[in-house]
């Protein structure tokens, strides 16, 4: 019982590491996947400005 316990306390700091990465790599993904979506967002109202704009008739 104590070879086992000994393997388990061996791995869990690994095992912990690897978990600070996960929610390091999923933190860095989702604020990716938030600026794709705030520059769709931005474009696409730049977008219709620009359509808005040019439909004006000038004098």
């Amino acid at each position: 019982m104590d070879l086992v316990l000994d393997a388990l306390a061996a791995l869990l700091p690994s095992a912990g590491v690897l978990a600070l990465f996960a929610v390091a790599i999923r933190a860095v993904m989702r604020a990716d996947s938030n600026e794709r979506a705030a520059v769709a967002e931005f474009e696409r109202t730049q977008a219709q400005a620009a359509t808005q704009t040019s439909a004006t008739p000038r004098d």
